[in-house]
């Protein structure tokens, strides 16, 4: 399918060459629209200041009338959908982007995500769901 997609994009020589990358890129594109939930686990080894603002942007962007955002009183931002799978899509797309806007953490839904500087950070299962919006965010 992916050599198909592919050939009429651009020519190649070997199209066959781009089947060995179908696995991987089905795994990212479920992940990264969320029908694949917590299923991303990264590092980060910059830890930059909070840029709230590069968040709300993104999100502005990429989903305008779907995702709202907003503060918490601990200064945590609340992103609200009423899709499950957009809870995840925006997640994990936050998780990946989180170096940029200085991501210390996220809770979607009922999962919980920790970044780390030394070691590949998994979701694990949260104390409670959410209660405040289906994705909450900590920056530094």
């Amino acid at each position: 399918m992916i050599n198909d997609v592919a050939q009429a994009v651009q020519r190649s020589a070997h199209p066959e060459k781009y089947a060995q990358h179908e696995q991987k890129g089905r795994a990212w594109a479920s992940a990264l629209t969320g029908y694949s939930p917590a299923a991303i686990s990264c590092i980060d080894r910059v830890e930059n200041p909070a840029n709230a603002a590069f968040l709300t942007d993104f999100v502005a962007t990429v989903w305008p009338d779907t995702v709202s955002v907003t503060t918490s009183e601990t200064g945590g931002l609340l992103l609200s959908t009423d899709s499950e799978t957009t809870s995840w899509a925006v997640a994990q797309l936050a998780q990946i982007r989180g170096q940029e806007m200085g991501l210390v953490s996220l809770q979607a839904i009922d999962q919980t995500w920790a970044v780390s500087s030394n070691e590949y950070a998994h979701w694990q299962p949260a104390a409670a769901a959410a209660a405040a919006a289906p994705v909450v965010v900590t920056l530094r």
